[in-house]
């Protein structure tokens, strides 16, 4: 039987952490290719985000250092592992 004081389910709280061990295991689980953060990484994460939490997301990957951004043509918004 459940608790009728028992306070209704919360969405979980996704802290940065959490973020950069998912997109390094996704980055890690196919090495020799580069990942469009939005496209194939974020999408795979089921996370409702804004703009504005997308370029948090890019910048706070970054200066980890443990990505880089993809250079060259057709490349734009793509990562890969440092």
């Amino acid at each position: 039987m459940s608790d009728p004081n028992a306070q209704p389910s919360e969405m979980p709280v996704v802290t940065d952490n959490d973020v950069i061990d998912f997109v390094t295991k996704v980055l890690f689980s196919d090495t020799s290719r580069e990942f469009s953060l939005t496209d194939d990484i974020l999408s795979m994460s089921k996370l409702k985000y804004t703009p504005q939490d997308e370029d948090r997301i890019w910048k706070l990957l970054l200066n980890t250092r443990m990505v880089e951004q993809s250079i060259g043509f057709g490349k734009a918004g793509k990562i890969q592992l440092s």
